[in-house]
Order: structure tokens, then C-alpha cells, then sequence
């Protein structure tokens, strides 16, 4: 078969120049083009980003409750969509003296009391966050990330009382907030110095019969926020604060309590009965931590009675006071003490655990201390160190579980410095958690007490339930 030979004049013609497109010389296009890639490549950002920005910094928010009050009423600020993890500093008018610090949770969100300085004049004051650092310092505008106006009322002046009706108005019985009557120690028992800074209005006091005893350990850093997230629980918990030790990092100094400490958990120095840790003593002779809190003329270890519970808090430095085995100064101090209050239901704490999950494992110096504490039935034992929160059944000195005489060990070093991980799960182990800071709230009730984890806003863990006691 032949084929039909196609003239030239019909063929298609080559491929590549059938696609290719030739640029265009006209003055007029060259213009365009010039024109469309400085707006896309150089004015479009310019123009663009700074919108976005701005709508970030729109949509971060204040919320103040309540919204007015007088001067030096204590609100709560809950903040939304910041950025995940970011660390700030509160401030009034600009100003960041004895204000709160700030951090985000994963949510962009935070919560925290801040208390209206008294001497604010009536009308609006801006609460602001800010980037600023910490510090007795104006912040740059530029700093803001948001605000909200809480606005100071006008007291008005009460019509004077007619001197023919006095009102009388019994005194409400006080919380106890000093150190109680000394029991048997080397030394008289130390009254701590009252915080400069206003104590928020805590909740209303637990029934007739009962007390609470409130707090956790490793607890203020001024490179972290999680002390300011467990301070504002405090604000709301009414009771006796205790501390399991590490106040205050890296190194217990003057310093140290009085920036980073002092504007969270320092608030409530009036009514806190403290634990030392090693990094309180870090300082030669803890003695940030003895002036902090007051205990120059007396030893680190002492004791004090809280409605029918007898509370004792030691020094497991055990280096730093003489030991911790029998026969030391700390050990005859607390047979003597145990035997002055042996009726009582009685919770003891120091920083090293005798038994724990986390990173620093169990603290065996602590083993004559725990068995002297058995003998005499002692029911409830507090410890830090570890930065997580440990609940364990009731045990022996040497972990073995013992429901008739066992004592009942909690780890709370949840007081807002950072998390440790847990690695060998210790036997009688019954919760653990190691990402939640909180505080542990105990209430002391005549025969038997309540235990329950009250975590940071953000948080979802927790933990409660009721026992007696010996």
C-alpha cells in the first residue's frame, strides 16, 4: 500500500514553537511588569503583615472580675488567646511593683489574682500584660500585649453612730497564721514577719471542728510562672499554708525570696509554717530561708497544733543539722515532741521522700525518722524533692502495706517550678501525676481526715478521698 505524501505547505509546524511564547518589548508591558512585582514581592508584605499582627494582638484579651471596686479590692484576671507558653508581667497603669507575673497554658490561657493598688484614685485604671521584664519599672508601650480597665469607686463616708447605740461587732476568729505555742524544741518557736503585701479574702472558713492545712513544695522560680498559677489557688483556700521545701530556686538567697518568691506565694507569708529544701540550703546556713521566714534563733525543725492535729515539719538535710539517724539532735527533738502530743492525730513533713517514683528515687537517710514516726502512730506524711505529685498507700517504714498502723505518703512537688518524670514505680504507689501543678488541701477533721489535688486553671488532674487516722 502507498501512501499519499502530504505537501509541505500543510505540515504542522515544529512542536517547540508552537508552545513557545516570545517576550514582549513594549515599553508599556515592561511597565506592568515592573509594577506587579514590587507590589507582590516588596509592598504586599509591607502592607499585609503588620494587619495580621495587629489582629493578633486584637484578639488577646483581659477579663477582670469583678470589674469595679475600691482600691485595694483583689481581682481575678483570666487571660485568652495569648501565645501557647508565653511568660509576662502584670501591671497597673504601667506599673509592674509587687504585680503578679503571667504564663500561658497550651490554650493561650492564664489565670491570677492581682490586688488594686490602695492608694489608686477613683475612676478607670488600666490592668495590662505585658512583655516587660520584672521590676519596679514603667513598660513600654510597645510591650502591651492587652488590657482591660477595672474601675475604683469612691467610698462613701458612713453617717456617724449616734453615741447613745454603739454597735458592737464580735471579732471573727482568726485563721491561724503564727507560729503556735513552741512545743519541746532547743529554741523558741520563730513568729513570722506579716507580708508587705495585701492577703487576698479567702474563701469562708471550714466547719466548726475541722482545719485545713494547704500547700505543695519546689515551688518559685523567677524564670517560671507556675508559682504565680498556684498562688492564685491559695488565694481562694482559706487554712494554714505549708511548704515541703525548695521555697525558692536556684539558690535560697535574699534575693531570690524577694523577687521571685515574695510576688506569689509571698502573699500568704503571714500564714505559712514553711519546710526547708536543699536548695534553700544553698545559701550558706538557709540563711535567705531563715530570714525569710524568721528563724534565726531557733533550729530549721519545729512543731505546732492545728485544731486536734499535731503537726510536725523536720529538716531532711539531714548533713546541715547534726543527722537524721537516732541519737541526733533533730531525732531526740522529735521523740520528745511525739511524746509531749502522743493522743493527737499527727502529720509530719520534710522535702526527701522516704519513698518515691520520680527521678530522685527513695531517700533512705529519711528511714530512722519514718520509724520513729510509726511507732508513735503517726498517720500522714508530706514530702517534695520530686516534681510530681505521689499518693501512696498506707505502709511500713519499709514499704510494706499495713492498713491497721501504716502511715499514708503524698509527694507534692507541684508548687509551679517545672516537672521531673517518674522511672521505677515504687510498690503501694496508688496515683501519680507529673504534669499538673496544683496544691494539696487537707482538711483535719477530729478522728479522720479529707485529702483532694486542686490543680492550676488549665489543668484536668486530680485526686480526693477521706481516711482516718490512728
Amino acid at each position: 500500500m502507498r501512501y499519499k505524501a502530504i505537501p509541505p505547505t500543510l505540515r504542522s509546524p515544529r512542536p517547540e514553537r508552537e508552545i513557545r511564547i516570545q517576550p514582549s518589548t513594549s515599553p508599556q508591558r515592561a511597565w506592568v511588569n515592573w509594577l506587579g512585582t514590587l507590589i507582590m514581592g516588596g509592598l504586599l508584605p509591607v502592607l499585609i503583615l503588620p494587619l495580621l499582627f495587629a489582629q493578633a494582638a486584637t484578639d488577646r484579651a483581659l477579663l477582670l472580675n469583678p470589674l469595679a471596686g475600691p482600691g485595694g479590692s483583689t481581682i481575678t484576671v483570666i487571660g485568652a488567646n495569648f501565645a501557647p507558653g508565653l511568660h509576662g508581667q502584670m501591671l497597673v497603669d504601667g506599673e509592674s511593683s509587687g504585680m503578679p507575673r503571667f504564663h500561658a497554658n497550651k490554650s493561650g490561657q492564664f489565670s491570677l489574682s492581682l490586688t488594686i493598688p490602695g492608694t489608686a484614685s477613683p475612676g478607670g485604671h488600666l490592668v495590662q500584660a505585658a512583655t516587660a521584664p520584672r521590676g519596679p519599672k514603667k513598660a513600654s508601650p510597645a510591650s502591651i500585649l492587652a488590657s482591660a480597665t477595672f474601675t475604683v469607686q469612691q467610698v462613701a463616708t458612713p453617717a456617724p453612730t449616734p453615741a447613745q447605740t454603739p454597735a458592737q461587732t464580735p471579732a471573727p476568729t482568726p485563721t491561724p497564721t503564727a507560729r503556735p505555742t513552741p512545743t519541746p524544741t532547743p529554741a523558741a518557736t520563730p513568729s513570722p514577719t506579716p507580708s508587705p503585701t495585701p492577703t487576698p479574702t479567702p474563701s469562708p472558713t471550714p466547719a466548726a471542728g475541722s482545719a485545713t492545712l494547704v500547700g505543695a513544695g519546689d515551688i518559685a522560680a523567677c524564670t517560671s510562672s507556675g508559682d504565680e498559677a498556684t498562688a492564685a489557688l491559695l488565694d481562694q483556700i482559706a487554712g494554714t499554708v505549708f511548704t515541703t521545701g525548695d521555697n525558692v530556686y536556684d539558690n535560697g538567697t535574699a534575693s531570690e525570696f524577694q523577687d521571685c518568691y515574695g510576688p506569689s506565694w509571698g502573699r500568704h507569708k503571714a500564714r505559712t509554717q514553711p519546710t526547708p529544701g536543699n536548695h534553700d540550703w544553698n545559701t550558706a546556713n538557709a540563711q535567705g530561708y531563715r530570714d525569710y521566714f524568721g528563724f534565726n534563733n531557733t533550729t530549721t525543725y519545729y512543731s505546732y497544733n492545728l485544731g486536734s492535729w499535731h503537726v510536725v515539719v523536720l529538716d531532711s538535710d539531714c548533713s546541715q543539722v547534726g543527722g537524721c539517724a537516732s541519737g541526733s539532735p533533730q531525732y531526740t527533738w522529735l521523740m520528745n515532741d511525739l511524746t509531749a502530743h502522743a493522743p493527737a492525730c499527727t502529720v509530719a513533713m520534710w522535702h526527701h521522700p522516704r519513698f518515691s517514683s520520680g527521678e530522685h528515687g527513695n531517700y533512705v537517710s529519711m528511714q530512722p525518722i519514718w520509724q520513729l514516726l510509726y511507732d508513735r502512730n503517726a498517720d500522714l506524711i508530706l514530702n517534695g524533692h520530686d516534681h510530681t505529685y505521689e499518693r501512696f498507700a498506707p505502709q511500713t517504714p519499709t514499704g510494706a502495706p499495713d492498713t491497721a498502723r501504716g502511715m499514708r505518703e503524698f509527694v507534692v512537688g507541684t508548687g509551679g517550678k517545672n516537672h521531673y518524670s517518674f522511672t521505677v514505680v515504687q510498690p503501694n504507689s496508688e496515683v501519680r501525676n507529673n504534669d499538673t501543678f496544683g496544691v494539696l488541701k487537707l482538711t483535719l477533721r477530729s478522728g479522720a481526715y479529707d485529702w483532694q489535688f486542686v490543680h492550676v486553671v488549665g489543668g484536668s488532674f486530680s485526686d480526693a478521698g477521706t481516711d482516718s487516722c490512728h
